[in-house]
């Protein structure tokens, strides 16, 4: 229940199904209850690991871009670096390999 008419309602997981697996991240789908007034659906998403992005500038102040082959859109993005962060892993360590990695 919620204490005030500005509050937002929590839901409540009745069942989590993993859908597909992917390589780097995972669909599920989740039977959820609102607790407010115990209307139900089914919501899927995608649970994927960490993920860092960086904001890196030149000497110069000029934001350092990369090109990725992206499936999705079939083409190649312009983006800023990033990548999963790996177990054991901080995200402050996988900002810096993902950089090292991305533009050299």
């Amino acid at each position: 229940m919620t204490d005030s008419p500005n509050e937002i309602a929590a839901w409540l997981s009745l069942s989590r199904k993993t859908v597909a697996e992917t390589r780097v991240f995972d669909i599920v789908a989740r039977e959820m209850r609102r607790e407010s007034d115990g209307k139900e659906g089914e919501f899927w998403f995608v649970d994927a690991p960490d993920w860092v992005n960086v904001v890196a500038l030149t000497d110069d102040d000029e934001l350092v871009l990369v090109e990725q082959w992206r499936h999705a859109r079939e083409r190649v993005t312009l983006e800023v670096p990033g990548g999963t962060v790996d177990p054991g892993e901080s995200p402050e360590e996988a900002a810096v390999r993902e950089l090292r990695e991305e533009t050299g």
